[in-house]
């Protein structure tokens, strides 16, 4: 194999009997003026004939599937590895797309993540278990000792029937005791209401919670994750079912989650995107900044800008009942208003109801009185229920071009990641700490 492409006398479509030279193992750029036959030479002549001479390299059963490729016009090429042809794309406008998403190596991330990275609990930091009798065993005696419980095995939820053939399979595997809808019943006298949804439970045990039940303990739970699909519920006196699972348990906390998978490293789909922003990273949320963009003025200069009308408008009716409540002022610059006043006018708190009246022109020309009675929600959540309800496009635009600005979310700090999800580490990186890398750290 020489340094060179060599390629002899091409005159595929509007080539001349070009012969050239093309170095090997090199970024080699082709140009030239529209139509003097840079595609031809590059796609239709070299790319061409290295798909060829692949395709001719497989099996007579392969080449079935894949038809036949033509020879380009040419007279010989030599030196020509495999070719591949990438196709230019425009970026993405989608605001979830990255670098890594769209060169797909944030897939690749994914699946390593989901299947070698360390899961850590999102409340002590903690490495994660995959739970196993033993371990919910050794919970249960370290939270609940000296407690008596029932262990059961859940096998119907929500069904609506007489479930006869559950309980007679629960009879012949040596079961004699189920809690039907939160009432304990032995089996054989069990009568149901065929036209409702029941829940029913299997008793697998009853037990005091102590070191020297601690093998029938494990055992009991054991039953019932293999009689409950994979789940086991503990039930103490007076307090809420205790409910495990085959999943990830953090050891101390007894914090629990599935297993994950590579779908929860995706912002794009539910199960990996923050709900709280979506999987955006950022929040579109209403920006008090924008709501109040003038501090020197008063309210009744028009502070407040979603209010900025005429005195004789209903809000600024709404604002006069308002402050004799909350005790301001109108004419106070807003910039030296308590907290509390702002509060009040900005978020709603605390709560008021205000009544009033106002005149309102009717089209005949008169002046009707109108009386509203209405508590005050605050103008962030009344703007933020407009952004939120509002059928009319126009307004939703106005709304938020208007009063609304991106913030990075709250919840996942930008990342757009479940919290349990960036909790996951390959080495002592998250996925997101190794997706904000540079190429050149990441070779680092």
């Amino acid at each position: 194999m020489t340094g060179y492409i060599h390629v002899e006398k091409a005159r595929e479509h509007n080539l001349k009997s070009i012969t050239l030279d093309i170095p090997r193992e090199r970024l080699v750029v082709v140009t030239g003026p529209s139509g003097s036959g840079k595609s031809t030479l590059v796609f239709d002549t070299i790319f061409a004939e290295g798909q060829r001479r692949y395709i001719e390299s497989l099996s007579s059963y392969a080449r079935r599937f894949l038809g036949r490729l033509d020879k380009p016009d040419v007279e010989k090429i030599t030196g020509l590895p495999p070719a591949i042809s990438i196709e230019q794309k425009g970026r993405s406008k989608n605001p979830r797309s990255t670098v890594g998403t769209t060169t797909e190596i944030h897939d690749y991330l994914r699946l390593l993540y989901a299947n070698v990275g360390t899961p850590h609990c999102i409340k002590c930091g903690r490495p994660m278990e995959q739970l196993t009798a033993e371990s919910a065993a050794r919970l249960l005696l370290d939270e609940n000792g000296g407690d008596r419980v029932f262990v059961f095995a859940p096998v119907i939820r929500g069904e609506v029937g007489r479930h006869e053939d559950v309980f007679q399979n629960l009879l012949e595997n040596g079961f004699v005791r189920v809690r039907v809808d939160g009432t304990i019943l032995d089996i054989e006298g069990v009568s149901l209401d065929g036209r409702k949804k029941h829940d029913i439970d299997v008793v697998v045990d009853r037990l005091e919670l102590h070191q020297r039940n601690r093998e029938r303990l494990i055992n009991s739970l054991e039953t019932a994750l293999e009689s409950g699909n994979g789940q086991a519920i503990v039930a103490r006196e007076d307090s809420p079912d205790l409910v495990f699972a085959e999943q990830l348990m953090c050891p101390r906390c007894g914090i629990q989650y599935e297993r994950l998978g590579p779908k929860a490293f995706s912002y794009n789909t539910p199960k990996g995107a923050c709900p709280e922003c979506n999987g955006l990273g950022v929040k579109f949320d209403i920006d008090p900044k924008k709501v109040v963009p003038d501090e020197s003025l008063t309210l009744r200069e028009g502070a407040l800008k979603p209010w900025s009308h005429s005195p004789e408008s209903w809000p600024m009716r709404f604002l006069e009942v308002l402050s004799e409540k909350a005790g301001f002022s109108l004419d106070t610059p807003w910039r030296e208003l308590s907290r509390e006043a702002k509060d009040v006018i900005l978020w709603g708190h605390p709560r008021y109801t205000v009544s009033f009246e106002y005149k309102s022109k009717e089209c005949r020309g008169g002046n009707e009185t109108i009386r509203v009675t209405r508590k005050w929600e605050g103008m962030i959540p009344r703007l933020r229920r407009h952004l939120r309800d509002t059928k009319a496009e126009w307004y939703r635009q106005h709304i938020a071009s208007e009063f609304a600005s991106k913030t990075v979310c709250p919840a996942c700090g930008g990342k757009k990641l479940r919290p349990e999800n960036l909790a996951v580490t390959g080495g002592s990186l998250s996925i997101d700490q190794v997706t904000a890398m540079t190429i050149r750290e990441a070779l680092d």
